[in-house]
């Protein structure tokens, strides 16, 4: 479906689209389930498929990236083939080319240049600087003074994940505990208890 002019103008086997907007999905070819709603939105797209892009120029360069959100002007405006990305807000993950796997939140979330960064979440106004990388979480910007939960933040207490993990009797422990004595550089995360 497409309203809007030349929405989906040069699709040839495309199926299953929907442009709304002055030229959404204008190069379109093959790609399938996406969905443009806005100028310019998913305007360069070929063949990426299950896209999601609303607002001014969303997703605009995106050739052949794949499964990504791209909600407000500018999101994700400048992927190309990066996939399963998250954005909403104005600018949001703005200079994502190749990464995959990110999600940021807000207006300029992650407005610096790296442009290949993957799993990483961004959330807050202006969110990321040029030391920002993959498998990074980050809430708010330079100006934050202060980022609070109702509970302390924690890691996981599973010896699965543990990346040292030796059998400990249960029993000595408790005895060694309940006679007053410190356990020198004893960390939780280095045993498990043994139960019969």
């Amino acid at each position: 479906m497409a309203y809007g002019w030349r929405a989906l103008q040069t699709n040839t086997t495309g199926s299953n689209n929907i442009a709304i907007g002055y030229e959404s999905l204008f190069t379109n070819l093959t790609g399938q389930n996406n969905i443009a709603n806005g100028y310019l939105s998913l305007y360069n797209n070929l063949n990426g498929n299950n896209n999601i892009a609303q607002g001014y120029e969303a997703l605009k360069n995106n050739t052949s990236g794949s499964f990504n959100v791209a909600i407000g002007k500018s999101a994700l405006q400048n992927n190309t083939s990066g996939n399963y990305n998250v954005g909403v807000g104005i600018n949001a993950l703005l200079s994502n080319t190749t990464g995959f796997y990110s999600s940021c939140f807000g207006y300029n979330a992650y407005p610096v240049t790296n442009d290949s960064i993957a799993n990483y979440t961004g959330m807050g106004f202006n969110v990321g600087t040029s030391a920002s990388g993959s498998n990074m979480v980050e809430i708010g910007n330079s100006s934050v003074s202060v980022i609070r939960g109702q509970v302390n933040f924690t890691t996981y207490s599973d010896r699965r994940i543990k990346k040292y993990s030796t059998k400990c009797s249960g029993t000595g422990i408790y005895q060694e505990v309940k006679a007053g004595h410190l356990l020198s550089g004893y960390s939780p995360a280095k045993c498990h208890d043994v139960r019969p």
